[in-house]
């Protein structure tokens, strides 16, 4: 997104009754241009949610030039 590429990993849990498979297909199957906020009202707890969670972190950072932890408001 505008010239900025961010990632997320997480691996499936069990807890969650998760797969790759599961974990890959609702990440993709997620809409475009969900916010951090809106996030946890589309997915459930669990890999993929975490997952898209960690790669908006990174591309909110590196839009702004800022590290996560200073975006968060918490201690290096």
């Amino acid at each position: 997104e505008g010239g900025a590429t961010a990632g997320g990993a997480r691996v499936p849990d069990a807890r969650y009754d998760a797969t790759r498979e599961s974990v890959t297909a609702q990440i993709e199957g997620g809409p475009e241009g969900v916010s951090r906020e809106g996030l946890y009202d589309l997915r459930p707890a669990g890999a993929a949610r975490n997952a898209v969670d960690s790669a908006l972190w990174d591309l909110e950072a590196k839009r702004s030039g800022k590290r996560v932890w200073d975006l968060a408001g918490r201690p290096e």
